[in-house]
């Protein structure tokens, strides 16, 4: 195993080459927008970006590669701060890498890809924001966000303790109905046993479980389904 230089008999990311970038204070200017870039931000995904740089301030870089001149990741978070600065002339601390653009295509979408970032673990998630010291607008989440993701809905703008508490509870209610109907599936990961049912609207979806007698959840048996099939045959 290789050693890092005057680190004992640690060793590091960079000797193992897992550490693909060094860092340099460069002119925004510099920085080129990959014209390739599939990612867009919304109106309201600026606003709390912006509201969040504000906040935070930029607490990592942004990854931009020597060979083509082109931004890797942060397209987005630069734009915003062209915006708070009020222009494009000022230095900024980058991450460089150098590499082929076929890679750095590679790159733009992997440091983007929410598949390859994990889920929330929404128990810890709720945890969190039950925590005092955390205020929701640091977060980026709205109100609304905690109870689309909980499965709720809210019309406030501001989200209590109790709002909190029983978004959780109604999620522990949704998990355990979902891990019932997947029963002795082992496999996690397997999608091949569902499918996804497409209302108009919410109002919509809300009459059909209501006039089916439903369990008032995201996750439907699929038994249930067939029964309410039957039914409507005769």
């Amino acid at each position: 195993m290789v050693k890092a230089k005057n680190s004992g008999n640690v060793s590091t990311l960079r000797d193992a080459g897992l550490e693909a970038f060094v860092t340099t204070e460069m002119n925004r200017a510099e920085l080129k927008q990959a014209p390739y870039n599939p990612r867009i931000l919304s109106d309201q995904q600026r606003r709390k970006l912006k509201a969040g740089l504000k906040r935070h301030g930029l607490v990592s870089p942004v990854t931009w590669n020597r060979h083509t001149g082109n931004i890797v990741g942060g397209h987005q978070r630069l734009s915003v701060l062209d915006s708070i600065m009020g222009t494009s002339d000022y230095r900024l601390t980058v991450a460089v890498i150098d590499v082929p653009e076929s890679k750095e295509k590679e790159l733009n979408i992997l440091l983007n890809n929410s598949s390859a970032m994990g889920d929330w673990d929404i128990e810890k998630l709720t945890g969190m924001l039950r925590d005092g010291d955390v205020d929701l607008a640091g977060t980026g989440f709205e109100a609304s966000d905690i109870f689309a993701m909980l499965g709720g809905d809210v019309d406030e703008n501001s989200i209590s303790q109790g709002d909190i508490e029983a978004a959780e509870e109604r999620y522990r209610l949704i998990r355990d109905q979902y891990d019932k109907i997947r029963g002795g599936n082992k496999e996690k990961n397997d999608t091949s046993y569902y499918m996804v049912v497409i209302f108009r609207d919410n109002a919509d979806l809300v009459d059909f479980v209501a006039s089916a007698k439903l369990p008032d959840n995201r996750y439907q048996s699929g038994q249930d389904i067939r029964a309410l099939c039957a039914l409507k045959k005769d």
